[in-house]
């Protein structure tokens, strides 16, 4: 969540759920990368993320993605 929250803040966005897509998983690794984040690191970020999504999803039906 501290990641993601960096990531708004440094790119002046908000990320709804609908911003998550494969560009955004793009953007975002591109920015981890950026920041020193090795790749076992921002792998398990990403992991998280979609783990998250996917409860999201089933869980509270709160996205389509």
């Amino acid at each position: 969540m501290n990641k993601l929250i960096a990531y708004q803040d440094e790119k002046k966005t908000k990320i709804a759920f609908a911003d998550v897509t494969a560009l955004f998983e793009e953007r975002f690794k591109g920015w981890m990368v950026k920041q020193g984040y090795s790749r076992n690191y921002i792998g398990a970020i990403i992991k998280d993320v979609k783990v998250f999504m996917k409860a999201a999803r089933e869980k509270y039906k709160l996205h389509d993605n």
